[in-house]
């Protein structure tokens, strides 16, 4: 009996704790591009990780040391016009982008980095900026 009572109360708590976490996880829109971004905790990059193959965008943000960065601002951009433009990016940002030629343009703190990149069909872009 206490081992199904201890059972229940892991499920319950497991079941609360769900929600918070695919609240704090939804895809956000810009114009016709969907994004997503976190990644602090190990929770945030394991659920961003399953919902990584949805999206053929992948970017990455981390110190030389190979700690992940948060905070960043991040743009995308195409033939001058800018698509997505958002601060406090987590270290993981996956987006969904029709195939085509991109720009993306980090910047943390008082540094800018900035990669051309090409998405194709079926063939997702990866980024990796390093401060």
């Amino acid at each position: 009996m206490k081992i199904r009572i201890a059972l229940l109360a892991t499920v319950f708590t497991a079941s609360i704790a769900l929600p918070v976490l695919a609240d704090d996880l939804q895809p956000l829109q810009s114009g016709s591009v969907t994004y997503i971004s976190g990644g602090v905790g190990s929770d945030e990059r394991d659920a961003l990780r399953a919902a990584k193959q949805d999206y053929n965008l992948h970017i990455m943000n981390s110190a030389a040391n190979g700690e992940f960065t948060t905070d960043d601002t991040l743009s995308i951009s195409s033939h001058g016009q800018t698509l997505v433009s958002t601060s406090n990016v987590g270290p993981l940002f996956f987006a969904k982008l029709p195939p085509g030629t991109y720009t993306v343009t980090a910047t943390i703190a008082d540094h800018q980095k900035q990669q051309k990149i090409t998405v194709g069909a079926g063939k997702p872009a990866n980024v990796h900026f390093v401060w």
